[in-house]
């Protein structure tokens, strides 16, 4: 099936990618001087009604969120809809009543996962984009 098949893929990827993501926000965390998180701290960000910190921080939890939240999908798929799992027995037993459920299952999982993929490899250009501009934010702040 390519959706079990994709989400132990999607358990690699997070996975390594992960680790990349927490050590680039380890070193932004920790390079950054004090006084300038403080000053973003009070600086507004826009018209959002935040500060530039809180933004640069709720961007990075944003995409450490949608990781983790894949690669534990991507566990419960590996997990109970393997050959013989319970969910797998379970959509087989319906699926004798209700034909159309199965193709809807399979479709709507591959849909998912595949998207979800997609949207992961896009967040992660995003996170890279939010290090840049909290680096020139960092540099902005603490110059003015």
């Amino acid at each position: 099936m390519a959706v079990v098949s994709w989400a132990g893929d999607g358990i690699g990827f997070t996975t390594q990618l992960l680790g990349f993501l927490v050590a680039g926000f380890t070193i932004f965390a920790t390079l950054t001087k004090v006084d300038v998180f403080k000053k973003m701290a009070i600086a507004p960000y826009k018209e959002s009604g935040v500060t530039a910190l809180d933004f640069v921080f709720l961007n990075f939890l944003l995409v450490f969120i949608h990781f983790i939240s894949f690669l534990a999908y991507c566990v419960v798929v590996k997990l109970f809809l393997t050959q013989g799992g319970p969910l797998a027995v379970m959509v087989r037993v319906v699926a004798v009543h209700q034909p159309w459920l199965n193709a809807a299952l399979i479709y709507g999982g591959i849909i998912l996962t595949g998207t979800w993929f997609i949207y992961l490899i896009l967040l992660l250009k995003s996170f890279v984009w939010n290090v840049y501009q909290s680096i020139l934010v960092s540099i902005a702040v603490e110059a003015g």
